[in-house]
């Protein structure tokens, strides 16, 4: 017989450790359940799929597609979950590389999947990360470089900042993990403007940078500065859903949307 524990954290160490249960699936959706379909809508807003004031005459025009979009994120988010992402979490939690709570670890895996099924829908175009970084390469002008900037941090922030954590030797890991931003910062501002000349028919991968960076003086971007904003060309102008619209009044006026209504 299971062992009632109160807390997320009790839940999500119970996950780690025996596995998916019905009992445990259960409690898990009661918990998250809510809270990964607000987060799925929140980045809909973001990644600015959704970019102006919802009302039912805004939604009544939008394809039905942003419906299905929805619906598909939901399902590949609950795979992730089942296929091991909770004891992944867990077990880097335990290690002390990441702090943060689980819906925010969460999000990161919700945005990964949302622009790839809007990908395949065709509601986002879809540029490789290799693509990224030629451009990146071959940029000219200070506007062009950081438009390929931003377009990287959008897409790998979250990747750049995990691998920082998980390259630094153990007794530099308090003043890295105190410092991530600035370090994040100097990787794609600095570091990856020259290193991905350098080394331009050698390595295509963000994870490949990633690694040298983590062997080179990464030290110097301790202190830096970013400027930079993370922002993606494929999307429109980014904004926040109303504070007083729901997560049902949103799917609502999608499935009117999708009935005609």
């Amino acid at each position: 017989m299971e062992v009632a524990r109160t807390s997320t954290d009790g839940l999500l160490d119970l996950i780690a450790q025996r596995g998916w249960t019905e009992a445990l699936a259960q409690r898990f959706e009661d918990e998250y359940g809510a809270v990964i379909k607000r987060i799925i809508v929140l980045h809909l807003w973001r990644l600015g799929i959704v970019s102006r004031h919802l009302s039912p005459d805004v939604l009544r025009a939008l394809p039905s597609r942003e419906l299905e979009l929805f619906e598909n994120t939901v399902s590949d988010v609950w795979i992730a979950v089942l296929d091991g992402l909770v004891s992944r979490y867990v077990h880097e939690e335990r290690l002390g590389r990441i702090n943060r709570p689980f819906a925010a670890y969460l999000s990161g895996t919700v945005k990964k999947i949302l622009i790839t099924n809007a990908q395949r829908l065709g509601i986002l175009p879809r540029k490789s990360e290799a693509e990224m970084l030629s451009g990146l390469c071959s940029a000219k002008k200070t506007s062009t470089q950081e438009k390929y900037i931003a377009l990287l941090k959008f897409h790998f922030e979250g990747k750049v900042r995990e691998g920082i954590l998980a390259g630094c030797p153990p007794a530099q890991f308090p003043q890295v993990y105190a410092r991530l931003s600035h370090l994040s910062a100097y990787f794609f501002e600095k570091y990856l403007v020259q290193a991905c000349r350098t080394h331009r028919n050698k390595y295509k991968r963000i994870s490949d940078f990633i690694e040298l960076f983590m062997r080179a003086d990464y030290g110097k971007g301790l202190t830096y500065v970013g400027r930079v904003v993370p922002y993606s060309d494929m999307t429109a102008t980014k904004c926040s859903p109303p504070r007083d619209f729901s997560t049902d009044e949103f799917l609502s006026l999608l499935v009117l949307r999708r009935t005609g209504t």
